[in-house]
């Protein structure tokens, strides 16, 4: 049975495909699940004629490349399977895949108008019926998954780390449900120190999970899953309201917080409530605030209106916006410029090679150079040596956060350190959001 728009074969096709290779003799197949990048903007800015029209396209440049006794179903809107029998390993797959995502990043033409879309590939290879082709099919997706987690554009081989970290998501998965039920999930807090003068300026919030059987376990190993079951927005509002709890006592004690931090996700940007809880738990303004955005690269397609309405909203209460993880390839120039926030954070991955890597040391005098130009404050994160610090002061670096300085500490840790500084007269003062960025040095 054929897709009525693109003539590829479709689901119930694929399910008997299936069953034949079930029933036959045993044989190695490669699997390319494939899933179009960009379609909903192609959909929301010229249309579904011209979406179909890309459809149509897709098909035919996935038949041209489709080798000998393989075949191509279309499973979902944008998404496609190709499976080719006898390919039984990565190597076979991966010179087909590189001409799949060769031919899909070609424009197509609608009405005059050039349309620019690309595509994420995932391979898997295995023998059926030894294998369960539903099974290979799942590792494709795995593969495919982790490049879209990555970016766009990419073409993704399915490994057996894949497969365990998968089987760990799903395990941590089960028990997350109920962890902020169980007061296990915490706020932490990591200093932040003027690069100039060595006084703490700030502190930013960050989330731990702290695992009964695992650890302490940072967000990189949750995150995920907590997405997966849609609890970002209530774990972004717990940590705001303890964070923001934490900075208010912090003031009551005479030692208040310069600048508080707080990192939000990309689904509780587009939150509606997101303001309004603010200022529900935001009543003590002594302490300022930024807001840390997390997931930056959604902004190269530009913002939609809730988006748009809630940083303006932030803006005008007096919050400043950080973009986060400059420099590793998740923030964008299209996103710092749809953006135009007050501080950008400089990712660890750049950070950490300064002092023996002369590209990247050079790569990062171009950032600082880009700030200055916009005015925008810069922080460097993941800063783990001294000699890291040095440089990154005498480059221009306005602000440093590592654990070279301090590492995160709990609310507790954090008064006593605070009264520390306070007794050191080592607290400075956080800049203004209107306040110029101070001139650097060569």
């Amino acid at each position: 049975m054929c897709d009525g728009l693109t003539g590829l074969c479709n689901f119930r096709s694929l399910e008997r495909f299936k069953a034949a290779l079930k029933s036959g003799a045993p044989q190695p197949i490669g699997i390319l699940r494939i899933d179009l990048d960009r379609f909903k903007l192609v959909n929301d800015t010229f249309g579904h004629a011209a979406g179909d029209r890309v459809l149509e396209v897709t098909a035919e440049r996935l038949r041209a490349a489709m080798p000998d006794g393989s075949r191509c179903f279309r499973t979902g809107g944008d998404e496609f399977v190709m499976v080719c029998p006898g390919a039984c390993d990565d190597a076979s797959l991966m010179p087909l895949a590189r001409s799949l995502t060769a031919s899909l990043t070609r424009d197509v033409q609608f009405d005059a108008v050039s349309i620019h879309f690309g595509a994420s590939i995932g391979l898997a290879v295995g023998t059926v019926p030894a294998t369960e082709f539903d099974e290979i099919l799942s590792h494709a997706d795995i593969a495919l998954y982790e490049v879209k987690k990555r970016g766009r554009g990419g073409i993704g081989l399915f490994t057996q780390e894949m497969h365990d970290q998968l089987t760990e998501r799903r395990a941590l998965a089960d028990e997350f449900q109920s962890a902020l039920e169980r007061d296990e999930i915490r706020a932490v807090f990591q200093p932040q120190f003027d690069a100039a003068t060595g006084a703490v300026i700030g502190a930013e919030a960050l989330v731990r999970w702290h695992h009964p059987t695992r650890g302490i376990l940072s967000p990189g190993r949750f995150l995920e899953v907590a997405e997966a079951l849609d609890l970002l927005v209530p774990i972004d509002r717990f940590v705001m309201a303890h964070a923001l709890g934490v900075a208010q006592r912090l003031a009551d004690e005479g030692t208040p917080l310069p600048r508080l931090s707080l990192n939000v996700s990309f689904r509780r940007l587009v939150d509606p409530s997101l303001t309004s809880d603010l200022n529900f738990y935001w009543t003590d303004r002594r302490t300022p605030l930024s807001i840390e955005l997390v997931e930056t690269i959604f902004f190269d397609d530009g913002m939609d209106e809730v988006t748009a309405h809630n940083i303006d909203r932030l803006r005008e209460m007096g919050v400043r916006i950080e973009m986060d993880d400059f420099g590793s390839g998740h923030a964008s120039i299209t996103g710092l410029l749809a953006i135009r926030p007050d501080v950008v954070k400089i990712d660890r991955s750049l950070v950490s090679p300064i002092t023996e890597d002369d590209e990247r040391r050079r790569l990062l005098a171009t950032v600082l150079d880009i700030a200055r130009v916009l005015d925008i404050e810069v922080v460097a994160e993941g800063v783990e040596t001294l000699e890291q610090a040095a440089m990154l002061r005498r480059m221009g670096c306005d602000v440093l956060q590592g654990f070279a300085l301090a590492p995160p500490m709990s609310d507790v840790e954090l008064t006593a350190f605070m009264a520390e500084q306070a007794r050191i007269g080592q607290i400075g003062t956080a800049r203004p959001c209107d306040a110029p960025v101070r001139r650097r040095t060569a």
